[in-house]
């Protein structure tokens, strides 16, 4: 039924719509937070990512175990967007910090954004054909939850200072 279908998708949005306005925030407040502590900041990016990987393991398992309840899919998604929208602040803060001079920020988030737009254009399609040569989403799933905490994996080589640096100048300088 197209009413059904359209209820389905309009659910969809508002909860990924609900997750933004809670994730996009709550990334950035962590991130200011970790490193007003001197903690650094990717001390909170690689736990949010593997929060964000196990939930996305646990929605698969759903699926695989034969979960069809939409309540139980909205909250798993409604909870694994608030994890992925929350680690983009992180994530660009930490890329900031990682830059060594402001003449790079542009680069640096280009390449921040062109990495994000592979995922975000690759991911369809080869998502679509695993569905089509399975014929259930269950394989799709799981690589997106593979995908997500090999990405933690990799956070681990990252190299940052944890020194604070709120109220205290930039330690970008810019050079005319």
């Amino acid at each position: 039924a197209p009413q059904a279908s359209f209820l389905h998708a309009a659910l969809t949005a508002a909860l990924n719509a609900g997750a933004g306005i809670l994730g996009f925030p709550l990334g950035g407040w962590i991130a200011d937070y970790a490193k007003r502590k001197g903690w650094g900041r990717k001390v909170m990016l690689i736990p949010l990512t593997v929060a964000e990987g196990l939930l996305t393991v646990a929605f698969g398992l759903y699926l695989i175990y034969g979960g069809q309840a939409l309540s139980v899919m909205g909250i798993l998604l409604f909870f694994q967007a608030i994890f992925f929208f929350a680690l983009q602040p992180i994530s660009q803060a930490l890329t900031a910090d990682l830059v060594p001079s402001a003449a790079f920020l542009g680069a640096a988030f280009g390449m921040w954004n062109l990495i994000g737009e592979m995922g975000a254009v690759l991911s369809p399609g080869i998502s679509g054909a695993l569905r089509d040569a399975t014929g259930s989403w269950n394989t799709a799933v799981m690589l997106d939850a593979g995908v997500i905490l090999a990405s933690a994996v990799v956070l681990l080589f990252v190299k940052e200072s944890r020194a604070a640096t709120a109220g205290q100048p930039s330690e970008v300088q810019e050079t005319n």
